[in-house]
């Protein structure tokens, strides 16, 4: 593997006019007029602030539905600050570690690309400094077979890239700071065995990837767990659990360890006497299906797995899955699933745009459901289905409607509902980007 990993050479100059390069000759970056500071607090020329984060509810990164374009909105006063023509569309947008940058995944294509929000906060001494500037389209490239599964731990962002069998690629797994997304960084590669459909955690040292039995032809699920150590610029292999996963998909962690999505339970892996091991927490009784998504925390104590459109209650410390009554006497089709920024609620997404709130400290309490997109959502192809952002800076959170082609936002607090963004595009993806609580003031809608 190369050591720049196919990293793209262009140069993206930050200009209010329309520039080409950055993920290919074709890319088109057109920037819009300079941004607005919203902080009050500055005491330099470069609009940065010390200690407390400026408040500002942040920006919105949407990819458009069926094209190769992604537009990065303000989400104080609604305003389009830049739109970026990407080689290809959008198969997924995800917001790194810190929040920072909208990354950008294009399955099929083999690229990955990233926009840089220009919110920016960076630990110097014994204080955090914050930055407000204008958005970019960040010079950074991480192409590799199939980028697929996304996920974050501590400050670093995962991409497990599936491989391709057809063309003889094995999976991949890449692991970026923001660092390295700022400044066109290789980030920490690790090659696998063979093709996968895999997952892959970041937990505190160390990195947590599938295995997949190279011999097995008859899935492409991997059925086993290893954990790696950064060390002398490689991953290098320390432990490979024998506990199995058949079929194993979904991943997630909590406070005390990575868990992963098995047909026949959930599999835990924590540490225990200075060693980490792994365990299997069998399906309950009468359980059909099974497991396939996971939601967790890094400071969380507990898990909540998805099979068929039910919720369980995964609790590691316990041993136990329990099913989670979010429906009650409904008949929803949940289309969404995700914490709240604070872990204090679960939120559930279906099908008409109803959001269900589920409080955690009261049982998993269901509160009154919130009409967050009114409009008639029937008929709509899966891929075209609203999506869901959560804000960490505040307690809200961003819905899309694909059809009157706008952003909601709803308070999770108030139940409240306001159309915020008006959209050029017809919303496919989206992600929040921001200081964490940086908005945590009641405002009045």
């Amino acid at each position: 593997m190369n050591w720049q990993h196919g990293l793209s050479t262009a140069l993206c100059l930050s200009a209010l006019l329309v520039l080409s390069g950055c993920g290919g000759s074709s890319t088109e970056i057109v920037e819009r007029d300079p941004v607005e500071d919203h902080s009050d607090d500055h005491d330099d020329d470069h609009g940065s602030a010390h200690g407390d984060a400026p408040e500002t509810k942040g920006r919105l990164l949407v990819a458009a539905y069926d094209e190769a374009e992604v537009v990065l909105y303000d989400l104080d006063d609604g305003d389009e600050l830049a739109h970026y023509e990407l080689n290809n569309p959008a198969s997924a947008v995800y917001a790194s570690a810190n929040h920072r940058f909208g990354v950008m995944l294009q399955r099929d294509a083999g690229e990955v690309n990233a926009v840089d929000s220009g919110l920016i906060h960076e630990y110097h001494d014994d204080h955090w400094d914050y930055t407000i500037t204008s958005p970019s389209f960040a010079d950074f490239s991480a192409p590799g077979p199939r980028p697929t599964h996304f996920t974050t731990g501590g400050e670093r962002s995962v991409i497990f890239y599936d491989g391709n069998a057809d063309q003889g690629e094995a999976a991949e797994v890449g692991v970026f700071s923001e660092a390295d997304m700022a400044d066109n960084g290789s980030g920490r590669w690790l090659t696998l065995d063979t093709h996968q459909h895999g997952a892959a955690q970041q937990f505190g040292e160390y990195l947590f990837a599938t295995v997949r039995d190279a011999n097995d032809d008859s899935t492409t699920l991997p059925n086993q767990v290893a954990r790696y150590h950064w060390h002398d610029d490689e991953y290098e292999l320390e432990q490979t659990f024998e506990t199995l996963c058949p079929g194993l998909h979904g991943s997630a962690q909590w406070h005390h360890g990575v868990a992963f999505g098995c047909t026949d339970g959930v599999l835990v892996i924590h540490e225990e006497n200075g060693e980490f091991v792994g365990e299997k927490i069998a399906n309950p009784e009468g359980f059909e299906g099974r497991i396939g998504s996971l939601y967790g925390m890094s400071e969380g104590e507990i898990l909540v797995g998805v099979a068929s459109e039910e919720l369980y209650l995964i609790d590691p410390e316990a041993d136990s899955i329990e099913p989670i009554d979010w429906r009650g006497e409904s008949e929803r089709t949940a289309i969404g699933y995700g914490f709240d920024a604070e872990g204090e609620r679960f939120l559930v997404l279906d099908s008409s745009g109803d959001l269900i709130r589920l409080e955690i400290a009261d049982g998993w309490a269901v509160l009154e459901p919130i009409e967050a997109v009114t409009s008639d959502l029937s008929g709509l192809a899966e891929d075209l289905r609203p999506v869901m952002s959560v804000s960490h800076a505040s307690h809200l959170v961003y819905i899309t409607d694909p059809v009157a082609n706008t952003v909601v936002e709803v308070d999770l607090e108030s139940g409240a509902v306001e159309t915020v963004l008006n959209l050029d595009v017809t919303p496919a993806k989206v992600a929040w980007l921001g200081f964490e609580g940086a908005f945590e003031h009641d405002h009045e809608h």
